[in-house]
């Protein structure tokens, strides 16, 4: 994770989360889509979800394919959501991989 330069990175075993600006966070899912493959891993897009303001447009295929889910139905990792609301109010996403 050293190598990936979203503002927010959070991972558990199989689990990350990223946010940041649209651009970063789609390269840095990119980087952990190689490499994870190099171990056998695979990002399952529909056990992804994608966490932004409601008018921003997705440049990145990938992120097309990933669950968006609306803010007020989310808990964001059991915190209270002006985390992810600010990242949003920015631009930026929010990504749970």
């Amino acid at each position: 994770m050293s190598s990936l330069g979203s503002d927010l990175m959070l991972g558990y075993m199989d689990d990350l989360t990223l946010a940041g600006p649209q651009g970063v966070v789609s390269t840095d899912i990119q980087k952990m889509t190689v490499e994870g493959s190099k171990m056998g891993l695979c990002l399952n897009p529909s056990k992804c979800e994608l966490i932004s303001h409601p008018y921003l447009q997705m440049a990145d295929q990938t992120l097309l394919t990933f669950t968006v889910v609306s803010v007020a139905l989310r808990p964001f990792l059991g915190l209270h959501f002006s985390l992810a609301e600010f990242w949003m109010t920015h631009g930026q996403l929010v990504v749970r991989m």
